[in-house]
């Protein structure tokens, strides 16, 4: 009881019961929970058996879309003239921000929700 920092072995009980309730677990034939669904919790998205936050996720789609950008900048550098280049150079500096910027986000949102 002290790893989830409860003070009794019926406040667990309790909150199996609320669980329950809610229709998030499921009392086997050996009285054990097992859960039924996973539960669905705002801001986050599963991936796999991970909850993760969604800010991580548009991050991912953000550097997705940066390596794509730079790819093409890469290619097209020795031929494009130079507003071409700084048209490019401005769009790669702004997705990169988006990434960092959710990046950032979403690890400190990850931070402040496993301290909690």
């Amino acid at each position: 009881m002290k790893g989830i920092n409860l003070s009794s072995p019926s406040v667990a009980y309790r909150h199996l019961e609320k669980l329950e309730a809610a229709g998030l677990l499921k009392k086997n034939n050996y009285g054990e929970y097992v859960p039924i669904a996973k539960a669905h919790v705002k801001g986050y998205v599963w991936i796999g058996r991970y909850i993760v936050p969604k800010l991580i996720v548009y991050s991912t789609v953000f550097l997705g879309i940066l390596l794509v950008e730079l790819l093409v900048l890469a290619v097209h550098y020795a031929v494009e003239d130079f507003s071409f280049m700084v048209f490019f150079v401005l769009l790669t500096l702004i997705t990169g921000s988006a990434m960092l910027l959710f990046a950032v986000e979403g690890f400190l949102q990850r931070r402040r929700n496993k301290q909690a």
